[in-house]
């Protein structure tokens, strides 16, 4: 998945704008450089607040500070915005996104806002609880992060994997939840089969664990290959080798490099 949206805008109307007032909860932290993607829970209270006046709080464990927030554009599904401190004429800025609930360009996100900075991307849902998404139902603790931009910059769930028919009526519980994590984590983003099985194991999962979710989550590493090169190439540049590398580095081999390269190119 790569967070990108389109850059064209166009003004959107004033009754839209307030779609994000309300109170927000992080759930997910995507982390584009390192290409992870990290899951977090309610209890690190990392929170936005957005009244209607244009004012808000944003909140991480104890700490909290005020803060504005102002809108910029709408772009199709995706509503832009930028909040910075309060009282601050020269203060931090730092670009939010609301996608549309109805969307389907960026299904994975709809209802959601995506908090944008530098190369992280922090995804929040509303605390009424109503828009939580499997990955955040699977997390521990903080996990691992994924790849982006801008508001130009929010993945795409074209890299959706349906789940594969299989059996797990005599599979223990840690399978289980491993296999959900495994397609949240292929819904949000591309992965080899060995980064996939160490993202799992990033989670607590075992290497027993993690083997079967990734044996038996459906996925064709050929099309990951291709999606992972997309995801790179809309946020740097690279020669065609140096993509095939960038590719065997990440655990696809080189037959899956090679394809990957050859789609995207």
């Amino acid at each position: 998945m790569i967070i990108c949206w389109p850059s064209d805008k166009s003004n959107g109307t004033a009754s839209g704008q307030d779609i994000i007032v309300g109170e927000w909860i992080a759930e997910m932290r995507l982390d584009i450089a390192a290409n992870k993607v990290y899951t977090i829970d309610e209890s690190e209270n990392a929170r936005l607040i957005f009244n209607s006046d244009h004012t808000g709080e944003v909140h991480l464990g104890d700490a909290g500070a005020a803060c504005e927030w102002e809108f910029v554009a709408e772009n199709g599904e995706v509503r832009q915005y930028r909040i910075m401190n309060s009282g601050e004429s020269n203060g931090e800025l730092k670009d939010l996104d609301y996608v549309s609930e109805n969307s389907t360009e960026y299904a994975e996100f709809a209802g959601k806002l995506v908090l944008i900075s530098d190369d992280v991307r922090v995804i929040y849902r509303r605390c009424d609880g109503t828009q939580q998404t499997k990955t955040t139902s699977a997390s521990k603790n903080v996990s691992k992060s994924v790849e982006s931009n801008t508001i130009t910059q929010t993945a795409k769930p074209a890299n959706s994997v349906q789940k594969a028919e299989t059996s797990t009526a005599n599979v223990s519980a840690g399978k289980k939840n491993a296999l959900e994590q495994a397609y949240s984590y292929l819904n949000a983003m591309a992965f080899s089969y060995s980064g996939l099985i160490e993202q799992l194991e990033y989670e607590g999962y075992s290497t027993e664990e993690a083997t079967y979710a990734v044996d038996n989550c459906g996925a064709d590493w050929k099309e990951q290959a291709a999606k992972k090169a997309e995801e790179y190439l809309n946020s740097m540049s690279f020669s065609k080798s140096g993509l095939i590398e960038q590719l065997e580095y990440e655990g696809f081999t080189h037959e899956q490099a090679v394809y990957g390269a050859d789609q995207a190119y």
